[in-house]
């Protein structure tokens, strides 16, 4: 790599880490919203969760987040939907189980 070169990439790095942390916090902005919805609507989670094709535990969480809207002004630009579960959400710690398919994905 020639010293022209490297700053071109370090501009590309830097474009794919803010497009990074944009995406992530459109989606937990997309989420809260769609949280809100469903609360001003009296909707029941498990219809939306069919309607949408997602999981009863995935609309659960973003009512859930709709609930706790001042979580969103304590985010760091790097966390996740997943991190915004686990560590703002969740009421007890992640555990695999034996019989079941973890919010994680994980099979046991």
């Amino acid at each position: 790599m020639n010293a022209l070169t490297k700053p071109i990439l370090e501009e590309i790095k830097d474009l794919i880490t803010e497009g990074e942390a944009a995406a992530r916090g459109m989606l937990i902005s997309t989420y809260l919203r769609v949280g809100t919805m469903i609360l001003e609507n009296n909707l029941e989670i498990a219809t939306v969760a069919q309607y949408l094709g997602k999981s009863t535990r995935s609309i659960y969480y973003m009512v859930k987040f709709a609930k706790k809207p001042e979580i969103a002004d304590k985010l760091e630009k790097h966390e996740s939907w997943h991190d915004v579960v686990q560590n703002h959400l969740s009421s007890r710690p992640h555990e695999h189980k034996w019989s079941t398919r973890c919010w994680c994905g994980a099979i046991q």
